[in-house]
């Protein structure tokens, strides 16, 4: 059995009819002609104030949410690509925003270093670089993957 709400029939009621389609329109109901209410003015008269404060809202909002965003204008968070070299002569490319950090966690073997490097005895810095945003560092780590050892080799020597 369905429970049926009491204040179901009282707040059907306190809804006010919108209007009727005129007889003039459409007998397969598709299109309807509303009448004159609502042609040529607005059918809430609040609409429009309200709109009016939401683009302004949502101006400030976006304002707000583009300070947020643009970190670069606050300072400056320098982000790193280094290549460590293990006890096996292998080579570990990675990137982080704190260089120190990420070498003694790497280090200590901690569980947030990386699972290749818990392998070895050691790993030392054998090449680093600097970047100003995340994106460049991550796309500088990708390219250096990609290469041969050699390569990275001569790219280390130079350094």
């Amino acid at each position: 059995m369905v429970e049926q709400f009491p204040f179901k029939e009282a707040v059907a009621g306190s809804i006010p009819a919108g209007p009727t389609p005129n007889s003039a329109g459409s007998s397969n109901g598709r299109t309807a002609d509303f009448g004159s209410a609502y042609r040529g003015s607005n059918p809430c008269p609040a609409a429009d104030s309200t709109r009016y404060a939401r683009s302004r809202l949502s101006a400030q909002l976006r304002i707000v949410l583009s300070d947020r965003r643009e970190p670069k204008d606050l300072f400056l968070m320098p982000y790193f690509v280094y290549i460590l070299r293990t006890s096996a002569n292998t080579l570990y490319i990675g990137q982080t925003n704190n260089l120190s950090r990420r070498l003694k966690e790497h280090q200590s073997k901690s569980s947030k270093s990386a699972k290749y490097l818990q392998y070895f005895d050691f790993a030392a810095l054998a090449y680093s670089e600097k970047y100003s945003t995340r994106k460049e560092a991550m796309q500088r780590e990708t390219q250096l993957k990609k290469w041969t050892k050699k390569k990275k080799e001569a790219l280390i020597k130079n350094f």
